[in-house]
């Protein structure tokens, strides 16, 4: 989109150095870290799905962000001066990934056709971009202002996971910007931001004053750690909490009702569907294993926090349904959803079964869902057009056992 941003032979493995950097520590959050820092270039906002420019090929921080929607609800918030229009191109759709960009207006800034307050998402993802334009001059304390409006934005989004795309170019004196942010101002947002208390990945994208660069990020970093620690007590009782969670294997007649809560205040299925999930376990209880269905249950001191169900394919030797995996939202973002797969895995295969298939919608809204099952080595082996309604189709994945 630009005419600044060459191809060369060491183009695309730089890019996809930064991509697996940034991906690493993606992987570092979802295997319980609260902080990381990918120190990466180039950078990577303005790379969109069908386009490059701005210094940037693939979209580093875009790509981190996909890598945990599918353990949780991710917010992405861009505090380059430039317009994060990548990941707002790559997101605009859905709404299971909030983007959030504070950067100058576009009538005097790069990328010039993008950042407008008016561009708020389509579809599932209408009111899930948030567009913050600022006006060419601005200080610290003008910025952390608006910054303040985007944190409230976040909080009530209430994800798992946060990404910053970090630019310094918002720097006084940076050669790409006209704002006078200085390393106090940057540690004032690192601290801000800190307190959201989530666990977060920095991805470092412009800034380009080498005299002030180094002390700028550690400004902001010393900020962003100081607020996390914190918050240490509450990341401590999430730890906690998670170390309480007991798993069990047959329902009780309590369970149909709990199931009922907890697939109800997820606030993802349908009506239809939470009658489903409650018929399985009712008729669990009463038909025992001849049923078909299987469940594994996990408790928090007497609070059903998530469940899967499964089952043998009738007519199949060694084939089975994954039907149900559901999570409070109390426990989402903590890992519980791979832990119950990973039991449900665990006694298929004990039970002689080899293949396990799950049916899902193409809807944009189940785009976190699929990104988990691929992120599980599920393997896309069909899709059956307007299955479910016109538009709607079903996605059946597979995933072959080890024996």
């Amino acid at each position: 989109m630009d005419t600044f941003t060459p191809l060369n032979k060491n183009a695309f493995l730089a890019a996809l150095g930064a991509l697996d950097c940034a991906l690493s520590g993606a992987q570092a959050l979802a295997e319980g870290r609260h902080l990381a820092y990918a120190l990466v270039r180039p950078p990577g906002h303005h790379a969109e799905r069908r386009l490059f420019g701005g210094f940037c090929y693939l979209n580093s921080a875009a790509a981190a962000a996909e890598y945990l929607s599918a353990f949780g609800r991710v917010a992405m918030l861009d505090i380059d001066y430039h317009h994060g229009n990548g990941q707002q191109d790559i997101f605009y759709r859905r709404s299971d990934v909030l983007t959030v960009s504070l950067h100058g207006h576009p009538r005097f800034a790069y990328p010039y056709f993008t950042g407008f307050d008016d561009e708020r998402g389509e579809g599932e993802g209408e009111g899930f971009n948030l567009n913050l334009p600022l006006p060419e001059s601005l200080d610290g304390r003008g910025y952390r202002q608006a910054l303040e409006r985007a944190l409230k934005r976040i909080e009530a989004f209430n994800p798992q996971f946060l990404v910053v795309a970090l630019g310094l170019d918002s720097a006084k004196g940076d050669p790409t910007g006209t704002w006078s942010l200085r390393a106090k101002d940057f540690e004032a947002n690192g601290q801000m931001i800190g307190m959201l208390g989530l666990p977060t990945l920095v991805v470092q994208e412009g800034g380009y004053r080498n005299r002030t660069l180094g002390l700028n990020a550690r400004s902001f970093l010393v900020g962003l750690a100081a607020a996390s620690t914190r918050r240490s007590d509450q990341r401590r009782e999430v730890r906690d909490r998670m170390r309480s969670v007991v798993f069990r294997r047959e329902p009780d007649p309590g369970d149909p009702e709990r199931i009922r809560r907890l697939v109800s205040q997820t606030g993802f299925f349908s009506p239809a569907e939470v009658d489903v999930a409650e018929e399985l376990v009712r008729e669990r209880l009463q038909r025992g294993e001849a049923s078909g269905y299987h469940f594994i249950l996990a408790e928090h001191f007497g609070q059903l926090a998530g469940y899967a169900c499964f089952g043998p394919i009738a007519c199949t030797t060694a084939s089975y349904d994954l039907f149900w995996i559901a999570v409070h939202p109390d426990f989402q973002g903590r890992g519980l959803g791979r832990r119950l797969l990973t039991q449900a895995e665990r006694l298929i295969r004990e039970s002689g079964g080899q293949r396990i298939y799950v049916e899902t919608s193409q809807r944009v809204q189940y785009d976190s869902t699929r990104a988990f099952y691929d992120a599980a080595g599920y393997r896309l082996e069909s899709v059956l057009p307007d299955f479910y309604a016109p538009g709607d189709g079903k996605a059946v994945y597979c995933k072959i056992l080890p024996r």
